[in-house]
């Protein structure tokens, strides 16, 4: 049972990882720049999101997806970008 919640606990941090590297290149290409994107990284799947907040503000969400022993998991990460 150990050796499930190693793994378990290796996936969540493999699932956060991708999402924080996925939501700091969303921002590193700047307002404006950032587009809605996907793709897949061994089994854990990413979703990026950009929406327009108001005028010179858009909100950068990123969600990881993977399947474990307890069934299907997810994770959300947002953040902010602005006109400077």
């Amino acid at each position: 049972q150990s050796r499930q919640e190693v793994t378990k606990a290796d996936r969540f941090t493999q699932a956060i990882t991708l999402a924080q590297e996925q939501l700091e290149q969303m921002k590193g290409r700047g307002f404006g720049n950032a587009v809605s994107d996907s793709g897949i990284v061994g089994q854990i799947t990413w979703t990026s999101n950009v929406t327009v907040v108001s005028f010179g503000l858009e909100r950068i969400d990123v969600t990881v997806d993977w399947q474990d022993e307890d069934g299907p998991k997810t994770v959300t990460l947002a953040d902010m970008v602005s006109v400077r």
